[in-house]
């Protein structure tokens, strides 16, 4: 039943041009996404209505940190969207980073 609930999302996410009804389907891919579903999401990271949404449902999915990273080092999407991604990505690695310099 996953795969037919799964596709029937993704259709009528694509389908609908009710921006309210997408971010609601974009959101519930927080509850089954996966990996596959990374670059139907990622087509509505240029909205900027959409792409906080879209970025937040996509780092919830498990194993999207490449697939973030690369959007962000390849700036494809929404320029804030992709500078609050790339903090709470890397802000993590930044501190450490940090914190293994300091004198």
């Amino acid at each position: 039943y996953y795969g037919t609930f799964a596709k029937a999302m993704t259709e009528a996410l694509e389908q609908t041009q009710d921006k309210n009804n997408k971010l609601f389907l974009i959101s519930l891919f927080k509850n089954f996404g996966n990996v596959q579903h990374l670059e139907t999401l990622a087509n509505y990271l240029y909205d900027e209505d959409l792409a906080m949404t879209t970025m937040m449902t996509i780092m919830s999915i498990p194993d999207s940190d490449e697939f973030i990273a690369n959007r962000v080092m390849n700036e494809q999407g929404d320029k804030e969207t992709l500078a609050y991604a790339a903090f709470l990505n890397f802000h993590p690695l930044i501190t450490q980073i940090i914190d293994n310099y300091r004198i």
